[in-house]
């Protein structure tokens, strides 16, 4: 990312290159790839978990991963770093098997779905409530102390355009990081 602050000599002052970076109500926002939660509810006299692995194979080709991406992309999301396993995500997709909680928790957070819409396809929009994890919030702290120091005046308090920010960029990472093989 460019450097949007240079020192003002004349006031000891930084002067901003780039206000837009900077002011959210003028920014031109942000975008990472995301699944769009269409209705994928089971029909009648069927079970809601008959068609998780239709939502699966949806939420992994909307955001462009095989399974093999999908299963490294899972391992930034697993707290054991195992992630789950091209096999496990194909016996999902195929119906052949159901994932456990612990799976459940991974896909939702790797999909950044809500767990409502991977289990039971209700498209109701949930991603808009979520929160930061422990690690986001340490290292958000980390970050308002170092701007801190710098005394900038505009950049001392970290609002929810800047969090929201961190967490596309950190977002896009992983989705990069995932796609390489």
């Amino acid at each position: 990312m460019q450097n949007t602050t240079d020192s003002d000599p004349k006031s000891n002052k930084p002067s901003v290159e780039n206000w837009e970076q900077l002011n959210p109500s003028s920014a031109i926002y942000f975008t990472t790839e995301e699944v769009s939660l269409r209705d994928m509810t089971a029909g009648l006299n069927m079970a809601p978990e008959s068609r998780l692995g239709d939502r699966v194979r949806y939420a992994r080709s909307e955001l462009k991963l095989n399974a093999e991406a999908l299963s490294r992309l899972t391992k930034e999301y697993d707290l054991q770093g195992t992630g789950l396993s091209p096999t496990s995500i194909a016996r999902y997709e195929s119906g052949e098997s159901l994932p456990g909680a612990r799976e459940l928790r991974i896909l939702c957070e790797a999909f950044q779905v809500p767990a409502s819409w991977l289990l039971y396809g209700d498209p109701v929009d949930g991603r808009k409530n979520l929160e930061v994890s422990e690690s986001e919030r340490l290292v958000l702290i980390g970050l308002r102390a170092m701007m801190a120091e710098r005394k900038d005046d505009f950049s001392v308090d970290l609002n929810h355009f800047e969090i929201d920010r961190f967490k596309v960029q950190v977002r896009n990472e992983k989705l990069a990081k995932a796609r390489k093989p």
